[in-house]
């Protein structure tokens, strides 16, 4: 039984907490309240269905993202369900959190559960209402044995003899044409004729000496014999062509290399030579100086000062000159210091030169640089020199360079007395061209000579291993023997072809008759089978189903003899129902609830399946209030038997000591 129930955003249920206490549980409200939602999530915890055609998600209300069932059995076990999930916990402490695995460790059937405890609105009578009892009984039947695919079976089964019987037919049509084919074989002629030929070719592979394979390489060897022979001559021919090609060659005198080195001797000299006219000029470029020492000595050994001196500036410089004397030569400003000391200062800025000498050093710096600006880098020498030697006088230095350019002239004379002959590009590239034409028909008949050597070596060895071998002639003579050895094998071929198809017919005939046999006794099998398959649903359904009617009379009577109602039998093949004298449609609309409610309970308890749950939807629609009373009668004996959870708009039907939910409120 159930213990306690919570739902939570459940379709119009917002929350909702049921404590059962393993009583019945009337949930009263009007329409739209909420009544049928809760029984729907009930079977949803306990069967994971709810109605057809109807997914989890519709049941998603506005409250949150998902919503939650939890269920507690009063066993222990809790089941919790959310749209996409579920999780199940077993009193032993198990724990299963996928909704395949909920429903497979349950301790009951939830398919049982579903199609026999969850009675939706005007379905609590449906059972043996017109054109609905025959559906129900063989929906019940399915979740024992699949009724459907026991008729498809005997169908198939029935197929399956047809072709049988085709197949049957077939072989022994095969078997009648392999017969005839068979007439058109002589086995004495065909064993005959394979000894002939046999003994035949024995006989020409006895006269042979060798193997085809040795024959083979026999006449491989004469091949390889003319083949060489060929190219022998040929060899010869050609060697001898690039022997008097070489003998007719010179070897060049000089090789590239050394006239390489004399080409880069020629070009040292001429380089080298070249020097003596730099000499030369630069020798005459100093006699030329050595005309001009003396300006050279003044123009290094003369301090000459600012040449950019303004008017302004030597008026400057004159001011500053006077005013110095005045000072040194008068008692003008003898007690005025601080003038006298600009004075100094002023005139020592301006290095104790008057404005008369600046003018003369200016002219004769101007005089100097241009006299002497041919020669710039012949004075930078000069100066460079009376850097590290100031007493040297510029003709000294000046006849002293002489001299050493006159000696490295001489030097460079001396070094050439004999001077290398010009050596061309043209001339290394004929040298090269003779090297090559020289060496490429040297290596050319090198190479000649020695193909020649060892083609010969191989034609003196190959023609040493000739003189033990069968001649052409023979070799021929043998080719002839295999030519008649391979007519007579083809001939052989024949007949044993003829015979293998003589054995297989004999075997094929041997077959056939094996699967003739197999065949007929596979089909007496089928027939077997199928004459089952016919009978079995008839024969379940009344074994499955008969002990119903015993535990009605005996077990649930009560439940529904309130009514006047007398012993229940039910024709389970046709699918009818009579209570006492009455049928099952004479009956008053709450004597079929009661048979109904009585009925599912005892189907579920032949099934295996005595969950004592009932979940009841409006169990008084369409009744007046004469019959809501035995209604509530029912109810109140079902307790006894089955915990019942009746969803109805009719608090009149409500039991004593019963849960009751108002959804009004």
């Amino acid at each position: 039984m159930i213990k306690t129930l919570k739902l939570h955003n459940f379709g119009k249920i917002k929350d909702l907490e049921i404590d059962c206490a393993n009583k019945n549980v009337y949930i009263v409200g009007q329409n739209g309240s909420g009544k049928t939602t809760i029984l729907q999530a009930i079977s949803l915890a306990l069967t994971g269905k709810v109605a057809k055609g109807l997914t989890n998600d519709l049941f998603i209300g506005p409250y949150d993202k998902d919503f939650t069932v939890v269920l507690e059995l009063d066993d222990g076990t809790k089941i919790g369900r959310t749209a996409k999930g579920a999780k199940l916990q077993l009193p032993n402490g198990a724990i299963f959190k996928k909704v395949k695995d909920v429903y497979e460790h349950l301790g009951f059937d939830p398919a049982l559960l579903f199609n026999l405890s969850y009675v939706r609105q005007g379905e609590i009578a449906d059972l043996f209402m017109s054109g609905n009892g025959k559906g129900v009984i063989d929906k019940l039947s399915s979740l024992i044995i699949d009724a459907k695919r026991m008729s498809e079976g005997n169908l198939e089964l029935g197929r399956k003899i047809k072709t049988l019987e085709s197949d049957i037919v077939s072989i022994q049509n095969g078997m009648k044409q392999n017969l005839e084919f068979m007439k058109e074989f002589n086995i004495d002629e065909i064993e005959r004729n394979i000894t002939t030929y046999s003994n035949m070719i024995k006989t020409l592979l006895e006269s042979k000496k060798y193997s085809n394979s040795e024959i083979n390489k026999f006449y491989n060897m004469y091949s390889q014999f003319e083949i060489l022979s060929y190219n022998l001559t040929t060899q010869k021919k050609e060697a001898n062509y690039y022997k008097d090609l070489f003998n007719k060659l010179t070897k060049p005198e000089i090789t590239v290399i050394e006239l390489k080195d004399k080409q880069a001797a020629y070009k040292e000299y001429a380089i080298e030579f070249a020097k003596i006219n730099d000499i030369d000029n630069e020798i005459a470029r100093y006699k030329v100086v050595e005309n001009y020492v003396d300006d050279v000595e003044k123009y290094i050994s003369t301090k000459f000062y600012r040449v950019d001196y303004t008017e302004d500036d030597l008026m400057r410089i004159n001011a500053a000159e006077n005013d110095m004397m005045d000072c040194l030569s008068t008692t003008k400003h003898f007690n005025d210091v601080t003038l006298a000391e600009e004075f100094l200062k002023n005139y020592n800025s301006m290095d104790h030169v008057d404005a008369k000498t600046l003018l003369e050093n200016k002219k004769l710096k101007e005089y100097l640089v241009n006299r002497l600006k041919p020669f710039r880098f012949e004075v930078q020498y000069i100066r460079s020199i009376k850097a590290n030697n100031p007493e040297m006088h510029s003709r000294d230095i000046v006849l002293n360079h002489i001299t050493e350019l006159e000696k490295d002239k001489l030097t460079i004379i001396n070094k050439y007395k004999n001077p290398p002959q010009e050596v061309t590009d043209k001339e290394i590239w004929d040298i090269d061209q003779q090297w090559k034409t020289y060496n490429d028909a040297e290596y050319k008949m090198k190479k000649s000579v020695s193909m020649c050597n060892d083609t010969y070596e191989k034609y003196c060895e190959l023609s040493e291993k000739i003189k033990t071998i069968p001649t052409k002639e023979q070799l021929d003579e043998m080719k002839d023997i295999e030519k008649n050895i391979a007519q007579y094998e083809d001939m052989l071929q024949v007949w044993e072809d003829k015979k293998s198809m003589y054995n297989k017919c004999i075997l094929n005939s041997k077959t056939r008759e094996k699967q003739i046999k197999d065949t007929e006794e596979e089909m007496e099998r089928v027939s077997y089978w199928k004459d089952i398959f016919s009978d079995t649903p008839n024969r379940l359904r009344a074994v499955l189903f008969n002990p119903v009617v015993e535990i009605l009379n005996k077990e649930f009577y009560e439940l529904f003899s309130f009514s006047g109602l007398g012993e229940i039998n039910i024709d389970w093949n046709k699918v009818t129902i009579t209570i006492g004298e009455k049928k099952f449609e004479q009956l008053s609309g709450a004597q079929m609830v009661a048979v109904g409610l009585s009925l599912r309970l005892a189907l579920l308890k032949v099934m295996g399946e005595c969950v004592p749950i009932m979940l009841v939807d409006e169990p008084t629609t369409f009744l007046d209030d004469d019959r809501k009373n035995d209604i509530q009668k029912l109810l109140s004996h079902m307790s006894t038997v089955s915990q019942c959870i009746v969803s109805t708009h009719d608090d009149n039907i409500i039991s004593a000591n019963s849960v009751v939910i108002n959804l009004n409120k």
